[in-house]
């Protein structure tokens, strides 16, 4: 922190919809993804039919931005109930206001019966928030790599479908809702059919450092997915052309991943009702701001 060098008013307010446009300034400087100016603009409007009236938390100077966090709002159906959730974004200061960054997030210590998560923290924002109550959600993600495991077989035969008209047609109502929730985003779906039952998944193809890879944000069915995670991890890479298959480490630690990669990356939440098993990364950032 650094002492405030300035003298103006300084205010805090809900951002809205019109709000876009001053505020825009303030994201051009903290572009670290090169995102465009629509990435950014998904941050204030409203997405799945979930509606809280703003879309975050804008500090002020004299009515000029000088910071801002977003808040992108959602509602889950898990285990047979509707959770609220508010993933947590871009918490963005000037410099030179560095010492009213915590004025953008004094309004969550009001924001209850909400599960509230952190999914790209900072090595400075996990320090802050862990002081708040949030804990770990995951310390690390795992690449699946593609490698063909000769010789081994399924008891049950494996079918696995990229064809939305056949997947929507297999999907019950609440994987229906998702697969409609993200029709207008760049990801890939995909079910799995084996002896065992069927596994739906939600998938975002990207690019990091010139290679592609596939990030997995949804899985509806653990059990099956393990089942055929060897064969599955081919298919995948051959539909996707990617090297890799990335998915939560939370989800396979206790799994034996043969050819694999683990590397760190920690996530954060808070939730009087949901453990990290129920919490996955499908209505958040990485979809508004097409995150790699």
């Amino acid at each position: 922190m650094v002492d405030d060098p300035h003298s103006g008013k300084v205010t805090l307010k809900k951002a809205s919809a019109d709000d876009f446009s001053s505020v825009y300034g303030l994201f051009l400087d903290f572009n670290d993804y090169k995102l465009s100016r629509d990435n950014w603009h998904q941050l204030f409007k409203s997405h799945w039919n979930y509606d809280e009236g703003y879309y975050g938390y804008i500090l002020l100077e004299d009515d000029l931005p000088i910071g801002f966090l977003s808040t992108i709002f959602s509602q889950r159906m898990i285990n047979n109930k509707y959770y609220r959730f508010c993933n947590l974004s871009s918490w963005i200061v000037k410099d030179g206001y560095r010492n009213r960054s915590l004025y953008l997030i004094q309004p969550l210590l009001k924001l209850k019966d909400y599960t509230i998560t952190l999914l790209t923290p900072s090595e400075i924002t996990q320090k802050v928030f862990a002081k708040l109550g949030y804990k770990e959600l995951d310390s690390a993600k795992r690449i699946l790599l593609p490698i063909p495991q000769f010789g081994k077989t399924l008891k049950n035969k494996l079918q696995i479908t990229f064809d939305p008209k056949i997947i929507k047609g297999l999907l019950n109502e609440n994987e229906l809702k998702i697969f409609q929730d993200h029709a207008e985003f760049k990801c890939f779906h995909a079910m799995i059919s084996s002896g065992a039952g069927h596994c739906y998944i939600v998938m975002r193809k990207f690019i990091k450092k010139q290679l592609p890879f596939a990030y997995i944000h949804y899985v509806s069915n653990f059990e099956v997915f393990y089942q055929t995670i060897d064969m599955l991890r081919i298919s995948l890479a051959m539909k996707l052309r990617v090297i890799g298959i990335i998915i939560e480490e939370r989800f396979v630690h206790d799994r034996n991943m043969r050819f694999s990669i683990k590397y760190p990356w920690v996530s954060m939440y808070k939730s009087t009702d949901l453990e990290p098993k129920d919490i996955d990364s499908l209505y958040s950032e990485y979809f508004l701001l097409d995150l790699p």
